[in-house]
C-alpha cells in the first residue's frame, strides 16, 4: 500500500546468477513522505522449477520519523555597559524522531551589530533522542539604549513556518554611573570570611546590591546580600559561611539595581566571573606520607618566593637522605636527578619524588590560591613530563588531554607500581604523562563531576579483545599492561601502544619490546594489533632490580571463541599450562601466542611441556673429538652446577656453578678443553649435574 515510499535503486531484474557463484545485491531505498508504519513488498520472479519459490514477496517495512526543533523564543542580555560585553548561551533540542540539521543561523534585524554569534553556529545536525546544542551568542552596545535583533534559525523541521525560527533578542546599553573597587576584598583561610566591595555612584541612589559566589570550579552560585556599612555608606559587605572560604579560592559577580536598571560587575560575570583569592596562612597535606615508599607530591596552590626548603624543612627536618629523599626529572637526561639542596620551587602543575623513613604529616604556610578565571597552561616537553593538577580540586583528566599525549595514558604511582587506569587528577598527587612534542597542556578550572576510568582500561568493543598481564612481586606490581587486537590499531605502532613509564626505586616491571616502532627504545605497557588475523605473537620481557619470585598472571577479555592462548619460554622451550608463573630471574623473556587452534599448533609445534621429572641425558655424540652436546631437563626452577672430573676425581671443566636456570630444557656443549682453556687428553670423564635436591652423573669418553 506505500509503494510510492519505496524504490529499488539497483541491481532489479533481469540478472543472471550463474551456479556456485556469490549473491546478487538488490539496494533498496526508503524515502517515506509522511509519518507512520510504512509498508510494502518486493516482487521476485525468477525461473527456480519449485512452485513455491518461482515467486516470492518479501516484505519491506520502515517508519517515517520528522525532526522536532525545539528552543526557547526570547534572549534577554538586559543592561550591559557601553562598549562590554555579555554572553548567553541558547541551547537547541531536538524533540522529534528524525535528525535535525540546522543549515543557517544568522542575526537580522535593527541592531544587529550590537550581537553576534561567537560559537556553535550552523550547520550543526543534532541526532534524534541526543543531548541539546548551544548557540554562543554575545551582546555588546556602542551607544546607550533598547537593543533588539531576532536570531533566525533554518532547519529542515518541516512543521516550522518555512523552516525557519526567529528567536527575539533583547538587551539595553547603559553608561556606567556605578563605580565598582574590589581593592577591600581580602579572604584568609581561618580568620576572615567578610566579603567588602567599595559601590559607589555620583549620579543616582542604589536600591540594592547582591552578591554571587561559588568555590573555585563548582557549578552554581549561592546568592547573598550586601548591605551598606553604617560607618562608610560607600562599603558594602556581607559575611560568607567559613566553609566556602578554603583553598579554591572564590569567584564571584555582583547584581546592583538602581532606578529601573540592574547591571552585573563584571559585565560578562555570568560565563566569567571575577576572582577573589583566598590567602593560606597554613593547610595539611589531606595524607600522611607512605613509610619506605616513593610517592609523587604536588601543591595546587601558589607558595609566592618560596623554594623546598621554605616548604617542606619545617617538617622533615634538613636533607638527610637516610630519613628521607626527593626526586625531581631531569628531561634532558631522561632520568631522575636527587634535589638534596631542595633549591627548586614547586609551582602548580608540577610533581616530584618523595620517600620517607617514617610515615610523616605535612603542611604548608603562607600561600595563595591558584586563579581560576581561565585555563591553566602548563608546559610539555617531548618526552615524559611529571605533573599535577593545579587547581584545588579533582579535574577529569579527559577534558585536559591534549592529542600529543601518547595514548592518553595517565600515571600515577600508589606506592607499589604504576597505574595507568586514572581519569581523574587529584590535588597534592603527581602524574607522568608521555608527550610525543613539546606543547601547552590546558587544565581547565571546572571540577570533575565523574569517576570513570579511561579508555585504557574501558572494556574492549564486540570486535576487539585483549590479554591483560599482571606482574607482581612482595608488594611491587606492574598489573597494567595489554596484548590484544583493536579496530584502529596498526601492526608498527600507533597510539592504543602505550609506554612504559620511568621507574624508580624498587620495581617489577612487565612490557613490550618494540625498538621499531616510533623511534622510541623504551617498552610499551600495552601492544595492541590489526584485527581479522588467524593469530599473534607477543613478546614481553619482566624485569625487577631485587631478589625474589616474581608472579605472572593473565586475564582473556572479550576473546573470540574459536581462540586460545598459551605461554612459552625461547629460553627454555616450554609451553606453560594456564595459570601462575613464578620466576625467579630478574630478566626474563617471554612469548604470548594467542590464535586458532590450527595456529596455535603449528606454531607451538617446537615447545614441550613442562618436564615432571628431573633428567641428565647421556652426551652425543660420545666417544667424541672435540666437541659434545649435553641435554638436561629441570621439573622446577633452581640453582645448579654443572662440572666435569676425571677418572682420578679432579674438576676438569666448570660449565655452570651455582646458576639459576628456570623450569625447561637446556643444551650445552663442551668442547673438551679444561678450565684453563687448554685441551684436555684422551679418555674417561664424568660430567656431574647438581641441584638443591638432586644429582646425576653419566661417562663421557673423549677421543683425541
Amino acid at each position: 500500500q506505500d509503494s510510492s515510499d519505496f524504490e529499488i535503486l539497483s541491481g532489479g531484474a533481469p540478472f543472471t546468477i550463474p551456479a556456485g557463484s556469490d549473491s546478487q545485491l538488490i539496494a533498496i531505498k526508503f524515502l517515506p513522505a509522511s509519518t507512520g508504519e510504512k509498508s510494502a513488498s518486493l516482487k521476485i520472479i525468477s525461473n527456480d522449477p519449485d512452485p513455491d519459490r518461482d515467486t516470492l514477496n518479501i516484505a519491506l517495512t520502515g517508519q517515517g520519523v520528522i525532526p522536532d526543533i525545539s528552543v526557547r523564543d526570547s534572549l534577554n542580555f538586559n543592561a550591559v555597559t557601553v562598549d562590554s560585553q555579555r554572553t548567553l548561551y541558547l541551547p537547541v533540542k531536538n524533540e522529534g524522531g528524525g535528525d535535525l540539521y540546522v543549515h543557517t543561523t544568522e542575526i537580522i534585524g535593527i541592531d544587529t551589530s550590537d550581537f553576534e554569534i561567537i560559537g556553535g553556529g550552523a550547520p550543526f545536525t543534532i541526532p534524534a533522542g541526543s543531548d541539546s546544542h548551544s548557540i554562543e551568542l554575545s551582546f555588546s552596545p556602542t551607544a546607550e539604549g533598547e537593543k533588539t535583533a531576532e536570531l533566525r534559525i533554518v532547519s529542515n523541521d518541516p512543521d516550522v513556518d518555512e523552516d525557519t525560527l526567529q528567536i527575539h533578542l533583547k538587551g539595553e546599553g547603559v553608561k556606567s554611573v556605578i563605580h565598582f573597587d574590589t581593592s577591600l576584598i581580602s579572604l584568609i583561610l581561618g580568620s576572615n570570611y567578610t566579603f567588602q566591595v567599595y559601590i559607589t555612584s555620583e549620579k543616582t541612589e542604589i536600591k540594592s546590591a547582591w552578591l554571587y559566589f561559588r568555590e573555585g570550579g563548582k557549578q552554581g552560585f549561592t546568592k547573598l546580600k550586601l548591605n551598606k556599612e553604617e560607618v562608610n555608606d560607600s562599603i558594602w559587605s556581607a559575611d560568607i559561611n567559613p566553609n566556602h572560604i578554603n583553598e579554591r579560592g572564590i569567584e564571584y559577580y555582583l547584581e546592583v539595581t538602581y532606578d529601573k536598571t540592574t547591571i552585573i560587575f563584571p559585565d560578562n560575570g555570568l560565563i566569567n566571573p571575577a576572582i577573589a583569592v583566598v590567602n593560606i596562612p597554613s593547610l595539611a597535606f589531606p595524607n600522611s606520607t607512605l613509610a619506605n615508599a616513593y610517592q609523587k607530591i604536588s601543591l595546587p596552590l601558589n607558595s609566592g618566593s618560596q623554594n623546598l626548603k621554605d616548604l617542606l624543612e619545617d617538617d622533615l627536618g634538613k636533607y638527610d637522605n637516610t630519613q628521607y629523599r626527593l626526586f625531581d626529572w631531569d628531561q634532558a637526561n631522561e632520568q631522575f636527578i636527587e634535589l638534596s639542596s631542595l633549591d627548586i620551587d614547586l609551582p602548580p602543575g608540577k610533581a616530584v619524588w618523595l620517600i620517607t623513613k617514617d610515615s610523616t604529616d605535612l603542611d604548608i604556610e603562607n600561600c595563595k590560591s591558584v586563579n581560576t578565571g581561565s585555563d591553566y597552561s602548563i608546559s610539555l616537553y617531548e618526552g615524559w613530563n611529571m605533573i599535577s593538577v593545579p587547581f584545588a580540586f579533582p579535574v577529569d583528566w579527559s577534558a585536559a588531554m591534549s592529542q600529543t599525549v601518547q595514548g592518553g595514558a595517565l600515571y600515577y604511582y600508589d606506592g607499589s607500581g604504576w597505574d595507568n587506569t586514572a581519569s581523574i587528577m587529584h590535588p597534592f598527587m603527581g602524574y607522568a604523562i608521555y608527550s610525543s612534542r613539546d606543547t601547552i597542556l590546558k587544565i581547565p578550572p571546572e571540577e570533575t563531576q565523574t569517576l570513570g576510568k579511561n579508555a585504557l582500561s574501558s572494556v574492549c568493543q564486540d570486535d576487539e579483545w585483549r590479554i591483560q598481564i599482571k606482574a607482581g612481586k612482595g608488594k611491587f606490581k606492574d598489573d597494567y599492561n595489554f596484548a590484544g587486537v583493536r579496530q584502529d590499531a596498526c601492526d608498527l605502532g600507533d597510539r592504543f601502544d602505550v609506554f612504559e613509564p620511568p621507574l624508580i626505586g624498587k620495581f617489577v616491571s612487565l612490557y613490550f619490546e618494540q625498538p621499531e616502532w616510533n623511534n622510541y627504545t623504551g617498552g610499551y605497557a600495552a601492544d595492541y594489533r590489526e584485527a581479522d588475523k588467524e593469530g599473534y605473537w607477543f613478546e614481553f620481557t619482566v624485569k625487577s632490580n631485587f631478589s625474589g619470585r616474581t608472579a605472572l598472571t593473565f586475564e582473556a577479555q572479550n576473546l573470540p571463541e574459536n581462540f586460545d592462548w598459551q605461554v612459552v619460554s625461547p629460553e627454555t622451550q616450554v609451553k606453560y599450562p594456564k595459570g601462575k608463573i613464578t620466576t625467579s630471574k630478574t630478566n626474563r623473556v617471554y612469548k604470548l601466542a594467542v590464535g586458532t587452534e590450527g595456529f596455535l599448533s603449528g606454531e607451538l609445534s617446537d615447545y614441550k611441556e613442562i618436564p615432571d621429572e628431573f633428567k641428565l641425558s647421556q652426551n652425543y655424540p660420545n666417544p667424541f673429538n672435540p666437541v659434545t652436546n649435553i641435554e638436561y631437563q629441570l621439573p622446577r626452577g633452581g640453582y645448579i652446577s654443572l662440572e666435569i672430573y676425571d677418572i682420578l676425581g679432579r674438576k676438569v671443566k666448570t660449565l655452570h656453578k651455582n646458576m639459576f636456570k628456570e623450569t625447561g630444557y637446556y643444551k650445552v656443549q663442551w668442547d673438551g678443553s679444561n678450565n684453563m682453556n687448554q685441551k684436555a687428553a684422551s679418555g674417561i670423564y664424568f660430567l656431574y649435574l647438581r641441584g638443591y635436591s638432586y644429582a646425576k652423573a653419566v661417562k663421557m669418553l673423549l677421543q683425541r
